[in-house]
């Protein structure tokens, strides 16, 4: 893209960081919402987690990059850092239907760590490992 049009449109580095991080932010988020819409119950929303984690429903390896990204922009120009609370919030409001807010904050930090670790892990955990965890965080029904 031309310099010109990016100034044309952004008054700053910041701004159009901001724009795409807020986009990448909602894509994120609307693929972990989309698939905690389908439980019906706490043991469906158990189902989605493991399902979100195991099968990389947000940690696609693009994803992945640009949230490495958004965190680093974040932690240097902290008036960025809103675009992660935004995502962080939608995630949590998506497990609360759920979860009590402590076990959602838990699980929003699973979903995005286990992610992160399985991209670059040697042995990342599979689906019974994960199903195992998040079962000693929510406990079983």
């Amino acid at each position: 893209m031309p310099l010109g049009s990016v100034t044309y449109y952004f008054a700053s580095l910041e701004a159009l960081m901001t724009t795409a991080f807020l986009q990448l932010a909602a894509q994120a988020s609307d693929g972990f919402a989309a698939r905690l819409a389908q439980a019906i119950n706490r043991r469906d929303a158990r189902a989605a987690v493991i399902d979100i984690i195991a099968d990389s429903v947000w940690a696609e390896p693009r994803t992945l990059l640009l949230s490495y990204e958004l965190y680093a922009f974040a932690a240097r120009h902290p008036p960025v850092a809103t675009v992660m609370q935004q995502w962080m919030n939608s995630s949590r409001t998506a497990l609360g239907r759920f979860f009590d807010p402590l076990t959602a904050r838990a699980l929003d930090a699973l979903v995005e760590g286990i992610g992160i670790h399985n991209s670059i892990d040697t042995e990342p955990l599979d689906r019974d490992a994960i199903r195992t965890i998040v079962e000693r965080i929510t406990g079983v029904d």
